[in-house]
């Protein structure tokens, strides 16, 4: 029964004297997350607010689409742009996404295809002002169409 009881304060002395490595570690770690954010590593997310709402034609039984959107870059330039440039991209998106048949945005290809579409409308506003970086991504936060 001594002997357990010596074994199992061994085992806590040991432990107790590893915390502080591990605190360390992970202060390190937390370092290399700012660092990374810091060099423009980190995705930034961008919301476009308010839901972009369009109405589909008269002849559809799908009357309109709403699209909430975050674009994804991991540039603050980028970022800065897209903020700068906010009525503009909003105005191409608008068009966008009015333009689209319902019969095609019911499958996931549909989907990606309009989101493929949608990155290319913005990263051709950025271009056009003279930015230098790219929008990797248009994540859809909310899709509805009735």
């Amino acid at each position: 029964m001594m002997k357990d009881l010596k074994q199992l304060f061994a085992i806590f002395a040991i432990l107790f004297l590893l915390l502080p490595i591990t605190g360390l570690a992970e202060s390190e770690e937390e370092g290399d997350e700012a660092t990374k954010e810091e060099n423009g590593k980190s995705m930034r997310y961008i919301p476009m607010d308010p839901a972009f709402v369009v109405n589909f034609s008269p002849d559809s039984s799908t009357r309109f689409l709403q699209i909430q959107l975050q674009i994804g870059t991991r540039e603050k330039s980028v970022e800065q742009l897209i903020e700068d440039n906010r009525p503009a991209i909003r105005h191409n998106l608008v068009f966008l996404f009015s333009d689209q048949k319902p019969a095609g945005l019911k499958s996931r290809a549909g989907k990606d295809e309009l989101r493929n579409s949608a990155i290319q409308e913005i990263q051709k506003i950025i271009d056009e002002e003279g930015g230098k970086g790219t929008v990797e991504m248009v994540f859809f936060t909310s899709f509805v169409m009735q």
